[in-house]
């Protein structure tokens, strides 16, 4: 309650004094990050060498597509809209659109996935957090930063994770400016194991990854400075 009308207060101040400020939200993400194996078989973004007719005593050098391994970093970032309700929070299945990045020393990789997942086995730690193991798939839309040409890719994986409802309201005011806002929804923090394949040109990728998930609530609020603090810079 003491939060809510500090909150109150801020909006009359604002509204007689005036300010200069921008609304921002958040919806439930889910962020991942982690390493593994890759193997790239195959050229990304330049041909193949034209065929050489050797020169008697002339040494050859011989192109060649023979499959290379590097050790990838994964970021991934998307929406996962079924982590705003408390009563989702038992859910068996969830999806989610969001960007993936894979950066080697052979190839960087990015584009855009669309998920699905299942849970397979669900235990309450709680009666607002849960303990949940399952699979999820992904299609992919990928791109390669050599080429313009699009490719086509898909992962399988398991994931496990402890997720928790949350909600609550934040604020603070000052002579320069301030922030207020709130947030509801599920936070969560499990790991993964994936293995993807990609066709990208000439090239085909395929990867063995794990990494660390985290899910974030819906966030939202209002940050602001006074006019005459923005004046005086």
């Amino acid at each position: 309650m003491h939060r809510a009308l500090v909150a109150i207060a801020a909006l009359s101040a604002l509204a007689a004094t005036g300010c200069i400020g921008i609304p921002f939200a958040i919806p439930p993400t889910r962020l991942e990050v982690g390493t593994g194996f890759r193997e790239v078989e195959g050229h990304v973004g330049r041909p193949l060498a034209a065929k050489v007719v050797p020169q008697p005593g002339a040494a050859v050098e011989v192109a060649t597509s023979a499959a290379r391994v590097d050790h990838p970093l994964v970021v991934a970032v998307g929406v996962h809209p079924l982590g705003f309700g408390r009563e989702l929070l038992g859910r068996r299945a969830d999806v989610g659109v969001g960007y993936v990045y894979q950066g080697g020393s052979l190839a960087t990789i990015h584009g855009a996935y669309l998920e699905g997942q299942g849970v397979l086995v669900r235990g309450w730690l709680t009666p607002e957090s849960v303990g949940r193991f399952g699979v999820r798939t992904q299609l992919r839309l990928l791109g390669e930063e050599t080429t313009p040409l699009l490719g086509r890719g898909g992962s399988v994986g398991v994931f496990a994770e402890v997720a928790e409802f949350t909600s609550g309201t934040f604020g603070r005011v000052d002579a320069k400016g301030g922030v207020f806002g709130g947030h509801v929804g599920e936070a969560a923090i499990g790991i993964a194991l994936d293995a993807a394949y990609a066709q990208i040109d000439r090239a085909e990728v395929r990867t063995l990854t794990g990494g660390l998930t985290l899910r974030l609530p819906i966030l939202g609020g209002f940050a602001f400075a006074w006019f005459w603090s923005a004046a005086q810079k």
